[in-house]
Protein backbone atom coordinates (compact mmCIF):
# COMPACT_ATOMS: atom_id res chain seq x y z
CA UNK A 1 0.00 0.00 0.00
CA UNK A 2 1.40 3.40 -1.16
CA UNK A 3 2.15 6.08 1.70
CA UNK A 4 -0.92 8.09 2.62
CA UNK A 5 -1.41 11.50 1.84
CA UNK A 6 -3.01 12.15 5.46
CA UNK A 7 -2.33 15.66 7.41
CA UNK A 8 -2.09 16.34 10.73
CA UNK A 9 -3.47 13.24 12.29
CA UNK A 10 -2.50 9.37 12.49
CA UNK A 11 -4.32 6.43 12.55
CA UNK A 12 -7.14 6.71 14.79
CA UNK A 13 -6.03 10.21 16.48
CA UNK A 14 -8.70 12.62 16.45
CA UNK A 15 -8.52 16.23 15.05
CA UNK A 16 -9.96 19.05 16.31
CA UNK A 17 -13.17 20.23 15.46
CA UNK A 18 -16.72 18.81 15.15
CA UNK A 19 -16.95 15.98 13.27
CA UNK A 20 -20.09 15.57 11.05
CA UNK A 21 -20.21 12.25 8.88
CA UNK A 22 -21.30 9.51 10.92
CA UNK A 23 -24.49 7.73 9.49
CA UNK A 24 -25.87 7.18 12.87
CA UNK A 25 -26.20 10.12 14.76
CA UNK A 26 -29.34 11.28 16.66
CA UNK A 27 -31.86 12.83 14.55
CA UNK A 28 -32.08 9.66 12.56
CA UNK A 29 -35.61 7.84 12.78
CA UNK A 30 -35.60 4.97 15.33
CA UNK A 31 -37.28 3.10 12.82
CA UNK A 32 -34.29 3.08 10.83
CA UNK A 33 -32.95 -0.09 12.87
CA UNK A 34 -35.54 -2.60 11.97
CA UNK A 35 -34.48 -2.23 8.13
CA UNK A 36 -31.39 -3.95 9.82
CA UNK A 37 -32.96 -7.24 9.39
CA UNK A 38 -33.19 -7.17 5.60
CA UNK A 39 -30.58 -8.61 3.94
CA UNK A 40 -27.66 -6.12 3.36
CA UNK A 41 -27.36 -3.84 1.00
CA UNK A 42 -23.68 -2.83 1.10
CA UNK A 43 -22.54 -5.84 -1.10
CA UNK A 44 -24.73 -4.29 -4.21
CA UNK A 45 -23.76 -0.82 -3.37
CA UNK A 46 -20.38 -1.53 -3.81
CA UNK A 47 -21.21 -3.49 -7.35
CA UNK A 48 -22.81 -0.47 -8.61
CA UNK A 49 -19.55 1.82 -7.53
CA UNK A 50 -17.59 -0.34 -9.11
CA UNK A 51 -19.94 -0.33 -12.24
CA UNK A 52 -19.97 3.66 -12.72
CA UNK A 53 -16.94 4.37 -11.35
CA UNK A 54 -13.95 1.66 -12.59
CA UNK A 55 -11.63 3.44 -9.74
CA UNK A 56 -8.25 3.36 -10.83
CA UNK A 57 -6.12 1.71 -8.39
CA UNK A 58 -4.54 3.72 -5.82
CA UNK A 59 -5.65 6.02 -2.90
CA UNK A 60 -9.47 5.01 -2.11
CA UNK A 61 -11.15 6.60 1.19
CA UNK A 62 -15.00 5.40 2.58
CA UNK A 63 -16.40 8.72 3.86
CA UNK A 64 -18.17 8.21 6.73
CA UNK A 65 -17.11 4.91 7.01
CA UNK A 66 -18.84 3.53 10.49
CA UNK A 67 -17.62 -0.43 10.65
CA UNK A 68 -16.40 -0.39 7.11
CA UNK A 69 -19.45 -1.74 5.80
CA UNK A 70 -18.29 -0.32 2.09
CA UNK A 71 -14.41 0.35 2.65
CA UNK A 72 -14.64 -3.68 3.57
CA UNK A 73 -16.69 -5.07 0.55
CA UNK A 74 -14.81 -3.05 -1.78
CA UNK A 75 -11.54 -4.28 -0.28
CA UNK A 76 -12.86 -8.00 -1.19
CA UNK A 77 -14.16 -6.97 -4.46
CA UNK A 78 -10.93 -5.64 -5.44
CA UNK A 79 -7.63 -6.09 -3.14
CA UNK A 80 -7.19 -2.37 -3.93
CA UNK A 81 -6.01 -0.83 0.02
CA UNK A 82 -9.07 1.16 1.41
CA UNK A 83 -8.92 4.35 4.21
CA UNK A 84 -11.88 4.61 6.62
CA UNK A 85 -12.93 8.00 7.16
CA UNK A 86 -15.19 9.11 9.80
CA UNK A 87 -15.32 11.32 13.33
CA UNK A 88 -16.57 7.58 14.92
CA UNK A 89 -13.19 5.76 16.24
CA UNK A 90 -14.75 3.30 18.05
CA UNK A 91 -17.27 2.15 15.25
CA UNK A 92 -13.76 2.39 12.65
CA UNK A 93 -11.93 0.32 15.35
CA UNK A 94 -14.87 -2.51 14.89
CA UNK A 95 -14.60 -2.23 11.14
CA UNK A 96 -10.54 -3.00 11.84
CA UNK A 97 -11.38 -6.10 13.89
CA UNK A 98 -13.84 -7.56 11.39
CA UNK A 99 -11.14 -6.69 8.41
CA UNK A 100 -8.54 -8.54 11.34
CA UNK A 101 -10.64 -11.45 11.03
CA UNK A 102 -11.36 -11.62 7.32
CA UNK A 103 -7.18 -11.33 6.73
CA UNK A 104 -7.53 -8.11 5.37
CA UNK A 105 -6.16 -6.06 8.04
CA UNK A 106 -3.15 -5.21 5.68
CA UNK A 107 -5.42 -3.57 3.10
CA UNK A 108 -7.98 -1.06 5.64
CA UNK A 109 -6.83 1.57 7.38
CA UNK A 110 -8.60 4.05 9.42
CA UNK A 111 -8.17 8.22 10.04
CA UNK A 112 -10.34 10.38 12.56
CA UNK A 113 -11.80 13.55 10.51
CA UNK A 114 -15.11 15.33 9.24
CA UNK A 115 -16.03 15.36 5.62
CA UNK A 116 -16.20 19.26 5.80
CA UNK A 117 -12.16 19.59 7.30
CA UNK A 118 -10.83 16.39 5.95
CA UNK A 119 -7.14 15.42 7.29
CA UNK A 120 -5.82 14.58 3.46
CA UNK A 121 -3.72 16.66 1.24
CA UNK A 122 -4.90 18.14 -1.75
CA UNK A 123 -4.79 16.02 -4.95
CA UNK A 124 -3.82 12.68 -3.22
CA UNK A 125 -7.10 10.79 -3.86
CA UNK A 126 -8.24 8.04 -6.11
CA UNK A 127 -11.27 6.95 -5.51
CA UNK A 128 -13.99 8.36 -3.08
CA UNK A 129 -16.91 6.27 -1.67
CA UNK A 130 -19.64 6.88 0.76
CA UNK A 131 -22.72 5.64 1.77
CA UNK A 132 -25.49 6.96 4.24
CA UNK A 133 -23.19 9.61 4.99
CA UNK A 134 -23.87 12.77 3.27
CA UNK A 135 -27.36 13.16 4.41
CA UNK A 136 -25.51 13.84 8.45
CA UNK A 137 -23.06 16.27 7.27
CA UNK A 138 -23.06 19.56 9.01
CA UNK A 139 -22.37 21.38 5.75
CA UNK A 140 -23.01 19.03 2.73
CA UNK A 141 -21.58 21.85 0.55
CA UNK A 142 -18.75 22.42 2.36
CA UNK A 143 -18.30 18.45 2.21
CA UNK A 144 -18.50 18.40 -1.23
CA UNK A 145 -16.16 20.80 -1.52
CA UNK A 146 -13.40 18.82 0.33
CA UNK A 147 -14.00 15.76 -1.40
CA UNK A 148 -13.27 17.76 -4.63
CA UNK A 149 -10.26 19.11 -3.00
CA UNK A 150 -8.60 16.17 -1.99
CA UNK A 151 -9.11 13.82 -5.34
CA UNK A 152 -6.55 14.14 -7.61
CA UNK A 153 -7.03 14.73 -11.52
CA UNK A 154 -9.24 11.73 -13.38
CA UNK A 155 -10.02 11.03 -9.22
CA UNK A 156 -13.55 9.89 -8.88
CA UNK A 157 -16.18 10.38 -6.17
CA UNK A 158 -19.58 8.11 -5.20
CA UNK A 159 -22.04 9.23 -3.24
CA UNK A 160 -25.50 9.25 -1.41
CA UNK A 161 -27.28 6.53 -0.11
CA UNK A 162 -29.43 3.63 -1.33
CA UNK A 163 -29.78 -0.46 -1.71
CA UNK A 164 -28.14 -0.74 -4.84
CA UNK A 165 -29.38 -2.04 -8.42
CA UNK A 166 -29.35 -5.76 -7.96
CA UNK A 167 -30.65 -5.94 -4.10
CA UNK A 168 -33.46 -8.51 -4.02
CA UNK A 169 -37.22 -6.89 -5.58
CA UNK A 170 -38.92 -8.27 -2.64
CA UNK A 171 -36.20 -6.66 -0.19
CA UNK A 172 -36.74 -3.28 -2.10
CA UNK A 173 -40.49 -3.43 -1.92
CA UNK A 174 -40.29 -4.60 1.99
CA UNK A 175 -38.25 -1.45 2.10
CA UNK A 176 -40.10 0.85 0.36
CA UNK A 177 -43.47 -0.18 1.74
CA UNK A 178 -41.98 0.09 5.40
CA UNK A 179 -40.78 3.62 4.65
CA UNK A 180 -44.29 5.05 3.02
CA UNK A 181 -46.14 3.80 6.63
CA UNK A 182 -43.46 5.21 9.10
CA UNK A 183 -44.10 8.80 7.50
CA UNK A 184 -47.80 8.31 8.63
CA UNK A 185 -46.55 7.49 12.09
CA UNK A 186 -45.38 8.51 15.37
CA UNK A 187 -41.96 9.49 13.82
CA UNK A 188 -43.55 10.97 10.94
CA UNK A 189 -42.07 14.42 10.82
CA UNK A 190 -38.39 12.74 11.26
CA UNK A 191 -39.28 9.84 8.73
CA UNK A 192 -40.83 13.23 5.91
CA UNK A 193 -37.13 15.10 7.00
CA UNK A 194 -34.93 11.60 5.93
CA UNK A 195 -36.91 11.37 2.73
CA UNK A 196 -36.99 14.68 1.99
CA UNK A 197 -33.14 15.17 2.22
CA UNK A 198 -32.82 11.80 -0.10
CA UNK A 199 -34.61 13.39 -3.07
CA UNK A 200 -32.45 13.86 -6.25
CA UNK A 201 -33.16 17.56 -6.53
CA UNK A 202 -31.21 18.01 -3.02
CA UNK A 203 -28.19 16.08 -4.32
CA UNK A 204 -28.13 18.42 -7.14
CA UNK A 205 -28.52 21.91 -4.85
CA UNK A 206 -25.64 20.45 -2.84
CA UNK A 207 -23.43 19.74 -6.38
CA UNK A 208 -23.97 22.72 -7.81
CA UNK A 209 -23.96 24.72 -4.35
CA UNK A 210 -20.36 23.28 -4.24
CA UNK A 211 -19.55 24.50 -7.94
CA UNK A 212 -18.93 20.98 -9.39
CA UNK A 213 -18.16 21.07 -13.26
CA UNK A 214 -19.77 18.46 -14.06
CA UNK A 215 -22.00 15.69 -12.49
CA UNK A 216 -24.51 12.74 -12.48
CA UNK A 217 -27.45 12.04 -10.04
CA UNK A 218 -28.81 8.84 -10.67
CA UNK A 219 -32.14 7.48 -8.37
CA UNK A 220 -35.23 9.04 -7.44
CA UNK A 221 -34.67 8.63 -4.03
CA UNK A 222 -35.25 6.81 -0.86
CA UNK A 223 -38.87 5.50 -1.29
CA UNK A 224 -38.67 4.81 -5.00
CA UNK A 225 -36.81 2.29 -7.17
CA UNK A 226 -37.73 4.14 -10.71
CA UNK A 227 -34.59 4.59 -11.63
CA UNK A 228 -32.83 0.99 -12.71
CA UNK A 229 -29.74 2.14 -13.03
CA UNK A 230 -29.29 2.50 -9.46
CA UNK A 231 -32.45 0.88 -7.86
CA UNK A 232 -33.55 2.68 -4.66
CA UNK A 233 -31.84 5.57 -3.48
CA UNK A 234 -29.61 8.32 -5.22
CA UNK A 235 -25.98 8.82 -5.88
CA UNK A 236 -23.77 11.26 -6.69
CA UNK A 237 -20.86 10.83 -9.13
CA UNK A 238 -18.79 12.98 -10.27
CA UNK A 239 -15.03 13.19 -11.44
CA UNK A 240 -12.05 15.87 -11.00
CA UNK A 241 -11.17 16.37 -14.54
CA UNK A 242 -7.90 15.39 -15.80
CA UNK A 243 -5.57 17.92 -16.44
CA UNK A 244 -5.01 18.13 -20.59
CA UNK A 245 -1.02 18.38 -19.54
CA UNK A 246 1.55 17.03 -17.04
CA UNK A 247 2.08 19.85 -14.47
CA UNK A 248 4.23 22.78 -14.58
CA UNK A 249 7.91 22.11 -13.24
CA UNK A 250 8.87 25.55 -13.70
CA UNK A 251 5.48 27.36 -12.43
CA UNK A 252 4.35 25.68 -8.97
CA UNK A 253 1.21 27.88 -8.31
CA UNK A 254 -1.02 30.84 -9.64
CA UNK A 255 -2.78 33.15 -7.33
CA UNK A 256 -5.45 35.56 -9.11
CA UNK A 257 -5.74 38.17 -6.19
CA UNK A 258 -9.39 39.66 -5.20
CA UNK A 259 -9.15 43.01 -5.79
CA UNK A 260 -10.42 44.02 -9.08
CA UNK A 261 -10.35 47.57 -11.26
CA UNK A 262 -13.22 47.77 -13.17
CA UNK A 263 -13.10 50.36 -16.25
CA UNK A 264 -14.94 51.52 -19.72
CA UNK A 265 -17.82 49.54 -21.20
CA UNK A 266 -17.67 46.84 -23.57
CA UNK A 267 -15.80 43.79 -24.37
CA UNK A 268 -12.99 41.42 -25.90
CA UNK A 269 -10.62 44.01 -25.44
CA UNK A 270 -7.47 42.89 -27.60
CA UNK A 271 -4.80 44.72 -26.00
CA UNK A 272 -1.05 45.50 -27.34
CA UNK A 273 2.23 47.44 -26.08
CA UNK A 274 2.94 50.36 -28.52
CA UNK A 275 6.19 51.62 -29.60
CA UNK A 276 4.73 55.25 -27.40
CA UNK A 277 4.80 53.52 -24.35
CA UNK A 278 0.72 52.75 -24.28
CA UNK A 279 -1.35 50.13 -24.68
CA UNK A 280 -3.95 50.31 -27.73
CA UNK A 281 -6.82 48.16 -26.89
CA UNK A 282 -10.43 47.78 -28.90
CA UNK A 283 -13.93 47.55 -27.38
CA UNK A 284 -16.47 45.72 -28.67
CA UNK A 285 -20.73 46.33 -28.21
CA UNK A 286 -19.77 49.14 -26.55
CA UNK A 287 -19.39 52.88 -25.36
CA UNK A 288 -15.45 52.25 -24.28
CA UNK A 289 -14.07 55.20 -22.02
CA UNK A 290 -16.62 58.18 -23.95
CA UNK A 291 -15.72 60.26 -26.49
CA UNK A 292 -13.82 59.44 -29.81
CA UNK A 293 -15.79 57.11 -32.45
CA UNK A 294 -18.46 56.13 -29.91
CA UNK A 295 -20.34 53.11 -29.49
CA UNK A 296 -20.23 50.39 -31.84
CA UNK A 297 -19.29 46.74 -32.49
CA UNK A 298 -15.67 47.76 -32.34
CA UNK A 299 -13.72 51.32 -31.75
CA UNK A 300 -10.52 52.01 -31.06
CA UNK A 301 -9.06 53.10 -27.27
CA UNK A 302 -5.82 53.74 -25.59
CA UNK A 303 -4.52 52.56 -22.36
CA UNK A 304 -2.19 55.14 -20.15
CA UNK A 305 -0.42 54.65 -17.57
CA UNK A 306 -0.25 51.52 -14.46
CA UNK A 307 -2.24 49.65 -12.35
CA UNK A 308 -4.09 51.13 -10.12
CA UNK A 309 -3.73 54.43 -12.07
CA UNK A 310 -4.73 53.52 -15.24
CA UNK A 311 -7.14 55.36 -17.61
CA UNK A 312 -8.71 54.58 -20.65
CA UNK A 313 -9.08 56.94 -23.58
CA UNK A 314 -11.37 56.14 -27.36
CA UNK A 315 -9.90 57.15 -30.42
CA UNK A 316 -11.46 58.53 -33.10
CA UNK A 317 -10.45 56.03 -36.14
CA UNK A 318 -13.28 56.63 -39.04
CA UNK A 319 -11.90 53.45 -40.66
CA UNK A 320 -11.64 51.18 -37.56
CA UNK A 321 -15.04 51.67 -36.39
CA UNK A 322 -17.61 49.23 -37.06
CA UNK A 323 -21.38 48.28 -36.19
CA UNK A 324 -23.65 45.87 -35.44
CA UNK A 325 -24.13 43.61 -32.60
CA UNK A 326 -23.34 40.21 -31.67
CA UNK A 327 -22.67 37.87 -34.72
CA UNK A 328 -23.66 40.71 -37.11
CA UNK A 329 -21.14 42.90 -36.52
CA UNK A 330 -17.43 42.90 -36.78
CA UNK A 331 -14.89 42.61 -33.91
CA UNK A 332 -11.57 42.89 -33.37
CA UNK A 333 -9.77 39.34 -32.00
CA UNK A 334 -5.94 40.53 -31.58
CA UNK A 335 -4.45 43.58 -31.76
CA UNK A 336 -0.55 43.44 -32.32
CA UNK A 337 2.03 46.19 -33.06
CA UNK A 338 5.12 45.22 -34.77
CA UNK A 339 7.47 47.84 -36.07
CA UNK A 340 5.37 50.61 -34.93
CA UNK A 341 2.27 49.33 -37.00
CA UNK A 342 -0.71 48.13 -35.92
CA UNK A 343 -2.28 44.70 -36.58
CA UNK A 344 -5.73 43.80 -36.40
CA UNK A 345 -7.45 40.97 -36.98
CA UNK A 346 -11.60 41.37 -37.46
CA UNK A 347 -13.90 38.24 -36.85
CA UNK A 348 -17.45 37.88 -37.79
CA UNK A 349 -16.28 37.83 -41.83
CA UNK A 350 -19.37 36.69 -41.66
CA UNK A 351 -23.12 37.24 -40.28
CA UNK A 352 -22.86 33.94 -39.00
CA UNK A 353 -19.78 35.10 -37.12
CA UNK A 354 -17.21 33.15 -39.63
CA UNK A 355 -14.62 34.04 -41.02
CA UNK A 356 -11.48 36.64 -40.23
CA UNK A 357 -9.67 39.34 -41.99
CA UNK A 358 -6.79 41.43 -41.48
CA UNK A 359 -6.04 45.26 -40.98
CA UNK A 360 -3.08 47.25 -40.25
CA UNK A 361 -2.43 51.05 -39.10
CA UNK A 362 0.33 52.84 -39.29
CA UNK A 363 -0.76 55.72 -37.28
CA UNK A 364 -1.33 54.24 -33.91
CA UNK A 365 -5.03 53.64 -34.75
CA UNK A 366 -5.85 56.87 -36.38
CA UNK A 367 -6.67 55.16 -39.77
CA UNK A 368 -6.81 51.60 -41.05
CA UNK A 369 -6.03 49.57 -44.55
CA UNK A 370 -7.87 46.43 -45.08
CA UNK A 371 -6.21 43.61 -46.78
CA UNK A 372 -8.16 42.11 -49.98
CA UNK A 373 -8.39 38.56 -48.59
CA UNK A 374 -9.33 36.98 -45.35
CA UNK A 375 -9.18 33.27 -43.69
CA UNK A 376 -12.06 31.76 -43.74
CA UNK A 377 -11.78 28.95 -41.79
CA UNK A 378 -10.29 30.91 -39.11
CA UNK A 379 -13.34 31.85 -36.51
CA UNK A 380 -10.89 33.66 -33.93
CA UNK A 381 -7.33 34.30 -34.77
CA UNK A 382 -5.00 36.11 -31.95
CA UNK A 383 -1.97 37.67 -32.04
CA UNK A 384 0.70 36.02 -29.96
CA UNK A 385 2.28 38.81 -27.30
CA UNK A 386 5.99 39.74 -27.00
CA UNK A 387 6.33 43.13 -25.04
CA UNK A 388 6.79 46.51 -26.44
CA UNK A 389 6.17 46.99 -30.19
CA UNK A 390 6.87 43.06 -30.49
CA UNK A 391 10.63 43.53 -29.29
CA UNK A 392 10.96 40.79 -26.79
CA UNK A 393 10.42 38.13 -29.57
CA UNK A 394 12.37 35.40 -29.63
CA UNK A 395 12.76 34.85 -33.71
CA UNK A 396 11.52 37.30 -36.85
CA UNK A 397 8.13 35.82 -36.97
CA UNK A 398 4.86 36.47 -35.99
CA UNK A 399 2.51 34.04 -34.36
CA UNK A 400 -1.24 33.75 -35.06
CA UNK A 401 -3.67 31.10 -32.57
CA UNK A 402 -7.16 30.33 -33.52
CA UNK A 403 -9.91 27.56 -32.19
CA UNK A 404 -9.73 25.03 -34.98
CA UNK A 405 -13.41 26.07 -35.89
CA UNK A 406 -14.90 28.68 -38.20
CA UNK A 407 -16.64 30.25 -35.87
CA UNK A 408 -15.92 33.23 -33.09
CA UNK A 409 -19.10 31.05 -31.26
CA UNK A 410 -17.91 27.83 -30.67
CA UNK A 411 -15.86 25.79 -28.72
CA UNK A 412 -13.47 23.48 -29.48
CA UNK A 413 -11.35 20.41 -28.71
CA UNK A 414 -8.08 21.57 -30.59
CA UNK A 415 -6.33 25.08 -31.18
CA UNK A 416 -4.26 25.80 -34.22
CA UNK A 417 -1.22 27.78 -35.34
CA UNK A 418 0.24 29.65 -37.88
CA UNK A 419 3.06 32.04 -38.32
CA UNK A 420 4.51 34.85 -40.84
CA UNK A 421 7.73 36.81 -41.09
CA UNK A 422 7.48 40.05 -39.07
CA UNK A 423 8.16 41.93 -42.60
CA UNK A 424 5.38 40.31 -44.41
CA UNK A 425 2.33 39.90 -42.47
CA UNK A 426 0.20 41.68 -44.72
CA UNK A 427 0.50 39.05 -47.37
CA UNK A 428 -1.74 36.08 -47.69
CA UNK A 429 0.75 33.49 -48.98
CA UNK A 430 3.40 34.13 -46.71
CA UNK A 431 1.47 32.31 -43.74
CA UNK A 432 2.49 29.01 -42.55
CA UNK A 433 0.19 26.45 -40.36
CA UNK A 434 2.09 23.92 -38.07
CA UNK A 435 1.75 20.95 -39.22
CA UNK A 436 3.18 18.74 -36.37
CA UNK A 437 6.47 17.81 -34.99
CA UNK A 438 9.29 16.13 -36.83
CA UNK A 439 11.64 13.22 -35.67
CA UNK A 440 13.90 15.40 -33.69
CA UNK A 441 10.97 17.07 -32.07
CA UNK A 442 11.22 20.26 -34.69
CA UNK A 443 8.26 22.06 -35.49
CA UNK A 444 7.13 21.11 -39.67
CA UNK A 445 5.14 24.28 -41.49
CA UNK A 446 3.07 24.00 -44.43
CA UNK A 447 1.37 26.47 -46.67
CA UNK A 448 -1.67 23.95 -47.23
CA UNK A 449 -4.42 24.73 -44.43
CA UNK A 450 -5.99 20.73 -44.74
CA UNK A 451 -2.90 20.18 -43.57
CA UNK A 452 -2.27 22.13 -40.14
CA UNK A 453 -2.71 19.97 -37.28
CA UNK A 454 -3.61 20.85 -33.30
CA UNK A 455 -0.22 22.95 -31.86
CA UNK A 456 -2.59 22.58 -28.48
CA UNK A 457 -5.57 20.15 -27.32
CA UNK A 458 -7.77 20.48 -24.67
CA UNK A 459 -11.60 18.94 -24.95
CA UNK A 460 -14.35 21.24 -25.15
CA UNK A 461 -12.09 24.36 -23.67
CA UNK A 462 -10.51 25.54 -26.57
CA UNK A 463 -12.12 29.46 -26.82
CA UNK A 464 -11.05 32.90 -27.64
CA UNK A 465 -7.37 31.84 -26.82
CA UNK A 466 -4.43 34.13 -25.60
CA UNK A 467 -0.87 33.53 -25.80
CA UNK A 468 2.03 36.25 -24.71
CA UNK A 469 5.47 35.70 -23.84
CA UNK A 470 6.60 36.20 -20.11
CA UNK A 471 10.64 37.00 -20.82
CA UNK A 472 11.22 37.56 -17.46
CA UNK A 473 10.93 33.38 -16.96
CA UNK A 474 10.76 32.39 -20.36
CA UNK A 475 7.99 31.37 -21.17
CA UNK A 476 4.62 31.66 -23.68
CA UNK A 477 1.65 31.56 -21.16
CA UNK A 478 -1.31 29.97 -22.92
CA UNK A 479 -4.83 30.99 -21.44
CA UNK A 480 -8.36 29.79 -22.57
CA UNK A 481 -11.75 29.94 -20.91
CA UNK A 482 -15.68 29.37 -21.73
CA UNK A 483 -18.24 31.59 -20.07
CA UNK A 484 -20.99 29.10 -19.63
CA UNK A 485 -23.18 31.15 -21.86
CA UNK A 486 -24.16 28.75 -24.79
CA UNK A 487 -25.52 31.12 -27.04
CA UNK A 488 -22.33 32.74 -27.05
CA UNK A 489 -19.74 29.81 -26.66
CA UNK A 490 -21.79 26.22 -27.09
CA UNK A 491 -21.16 25.29 -23.49
CA UNK A 492 -22.86 25.45 -20.16
CA UNK A 493 -19.51 24.93 -18.83
CA UNK A 494 -17.37 27.44 -16.67
CA UNK A 495 -13.76 27.01 -17.27
CA UNK A 496 -10.58 28.81 -16.73
CA UNK A 497 -7.11 27.53 -18.07
CA UNK A 498 -3.45 28.85 -17.88
CA UNK A 499 -0.28 26.29 -19.52
CA UNK A 500 2.89 27.08 -20.50
CA UNK A 501 5.67 26.26 -22.76
CA UNK A 502 9.17 27.41 -24.05
CA UNK A 503 7.82 27.49 -27.42
CA UNK A 504 5.17 29.17 -29.47
CA UNK A 505 4.20 25.61 -30.19
CA UNK A 506 4.83 23.77 -26.72
CA UNK A 507 5.10 21.08 -25.58
CA UNK A 508 2.96 22.70 -23.25
CA UNK A 509 2.19 21.84 -19.15
CA UNK A 510 -0.43 22.63 -17.02
CA UNK A 511 -0.05 25.79 -14.80
CA UNK A 512 -3.27 26.45 -13.32
CA UNK A 513 -7.50 24.81 -14.06
CA UNK A 514 -10.33 26.60 -12.46
CA UNK A 515 -13.79 25.46 -13.02
CA UNK A 516 -17.05 27.20 -12.59
CA UNK A 517 -14.55 30.26 -12.83
CA UNK A 518 -16.32 33.10 -12.21
CA UNK A 519 -18.71 31.46 -10.06
CA UNK A 520 -22.63 33.42 -10.78
CA UNK A 521 -20.79 35.68 -13.27
CA UNK A 522 -19.88 34.59 -17.20
CA UNK A 523 -16.33 35.46 -17.56
CA UNK A 524 -14.60 34.96 -21.15
CA UNK A 525 -11.95 35.91 -22.67
CA UNK A 526 -8.26 36.13 -20.77
CA UNK A 527 -5.70 38.20 -21.59
CA UNK A 528 -2.73 39.48 -20.17
CA UNK A 529 -1.43 43.14 -21.14
CA UNK A 530 2.30 42.72 -22.35
CA UNK A 531 3.14 45.63 -20.55
CA UNK A 532 2.06 44.99 -16.99
CA UNK A 533 4.20 41.83 -17.04
CA UNK A 534 6.50 42.28 -13.87
CA UNK A 535 10.56 42.38 -14.97
CA UNK A 536 10.74 38.75 -13.21
CA UNK A 537 7.65 37.26 -15.05
CA UNK A 538 6.39 36.62 -11.70
CA UNK A 539 3.40 39.13 -11.67
CA UNK A 540 1.26 40.06 -14.18
CA UNK A 541 -2.75 41.51 -14.69
CA UNK A 542 -5.22 39.41 -16.22
CA UNK A 543 -7.30 41.43 -18.19
CA UNK A 544 -11.01 39.22 -18.96
CA UNK A 545 -14.58 40.38 -20.26
CA UNK A 546 -17.91 39.10 -18.89
CA UNK A 547 -21.25 39.33 -20.44
CA UNK A 548 -24.31 38.71 -19.55
CA UNK A 549 -23.69 38.22 -15.78
CA UNK A 550 -21.01 40.45 -14.40
CA UNK A 551 -19.55 43.88 -15.21
CA UNK A 552 -19.22 44.52 -18.77
CA UNK A 553 -15.68 46.05 -18.45
CA UNK A 554 -12.50 45.98 -18.96
CA UNK A 555 -11.91 43.98 -15.80
CA UNK A 556 -8.54 43.79 -14.37
CA UNK A 557 -6.76 41.58 -11.03
CA UNK A 558 -2.90 41.12 -10.46
CA UNK A 559 -1.97 37.65 -10.66
CA UNK A 560 1.26 35.90 -8.92
CA UNK A 561 3.32 33.25 -10.13
CA UNK A 562 5.32 30.76 -7.76
CA UNK A 563 7.92 30.46 -9.90
CA UNK A 564 10.86 27.64 -9.43
CA UNK A 565 13.90 29.90 -10.14
CA UNK A 566 16.29 26.80 -10.98
CA UNK A 567 13.83 25.51 -13.83
CA UNK A 568 13.30 29.72 -15.75
CA UNK A 569 14.84 28.90 -19.22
Amino acid sequence: MRALAICSCCLLIAVSGRAAVAAQEPGAPEGIKSEQSLPSRYPYVVQDMLKYCQPSNGFWVDLGAGRGQVAIPLIEATGNPVVMLDPDAEAMRKGLEIAREKGLEDRLSAVVGAAEDMPLTDNSVDFVASRGSIFFWDDPVKGLQEVYRVLRPGGKAYIGGGAGSGYPDQAVKKLIEQRRRRMEGDEAVKWKRFVELRRPEKMREWAKHAELADFTVMGEGAISAEDKRVGQGVWLLFEKKAAPYAPSSTIKSLTIHPERTCIGNGDNWPITWADDGNQYTVYCDGEGFGGGSGKGSMSLARIVGDPPDFTGQNLTSPTGHKTGGGPQGRKASGLLMVDGVLYMWVRNLNQDGTGASLAWSEDRAATWTWANWSFLEIGYPTWLGAGKNYTAAEDEFAYVYSPDTTSAYRTSDHMILARVPKSEIRNEQAYRFFAGLDDEKNPRWTARFDQRRPVFSDPGHCYRPEVAFNPGIGKYLLLTATSGAPRWCGTDEKYFGVFEASTPWGPWHTVEQVYDWGGQENRFQPRIPPKWIGDDGETFYLLYSCFPEGPYQFNLQKCTLEVIPTNKR
